[in-house]
């Protein structure tokens, strides 16, 4: 009723208002739904990367358990003339102790030197003076009972790492490898001095 009244100059002035205010809130409405999708892209993204960076994290966990691992043993051995040994499987190690009344390797298997999964998704890869070993099966194997060093431990076979009562060990390698595109870490020794856990860096020469 009101536009009716109006002069005929006005009407196609408000239908032009009107027109625009239209358009412009269909302008809105597609800005509003982009930004929805670029929001939900950058979240997506963060959430991948924040995966990546929890994987990433477990595998350096890991390395540096082992490394402390094997300095904590040596350091035993040091301390009651034992020899100790490092078996190395696809996902896992557990250490060992020499009986020299039986001649004779046992698995640690309770208490702070027993078996140890990885709790990264990776496997070991392991570098004795310049020989290379990928670990798919565990070599440990079940047998006779033993009190050595007031552990139970059962009768395995040879370890794959050595750890003297001299202070000397094996000179090794332990690399873990993820199972996805991430990086690598590696635990070594010359053999003298302690494990140590570090990213690795391809232009460090290999044993």
């Amino acid at each position: 009723m009101l536009v009716g009244r109006l002069s005929p100059t006005f009407v196609p002035l408000i239908n032009k208002m009107c027109y625009s205010e239209s358009k412009t809130k269909g302008f809105s409405l597609i800005e509003l739904l982009i930004v929805v999708f670029i929001m939900g892209l950058l979240a997506s993204i963060v959430v991948v990367g924040g995966l990546g960076s929890e994987r990433n994290s477990l595998v350096k966990a890991d390395a540096q358990r082992l490394a402390l691992a094997l300095k904590l043993v040596r350091r035993e051995s040091l301390a009651n003339n034992e020899t100790w040994g490092l078996f190395v499987s696809e996902s896992s190690y557990a250490f060992a102790l020499y009986d020299d009344e039986r001649m004779a390797w046992y698995e640690i298997e309770s208490g702070e030197f027993g078996p140890n999964e990885l709790k990264a998704d990776v496997y070991l890869r392991v570098t004795l003076e310049g020989f290379e070993t990928e670990y798919s099966d565990n070599t440990s194997a079940a047998g006779q009972e033993s009190n050595v060093s007031n552990t139970n431990a059962t009768q395995v076979n040879v370890p794959d790492i050595f750890i003297y009562a001299s202070g000397e060990q094996t000179p090794f390698e332990i690399e873990l490898i993820p199972n996805w595109d991430g990086k690598s870490w590696i635990v070594r020794s010359d053999g003298i001095g302690d494990a140590r856990a570090h990213l690795l860096d391809r232009s460090v020469p290999n044993l």
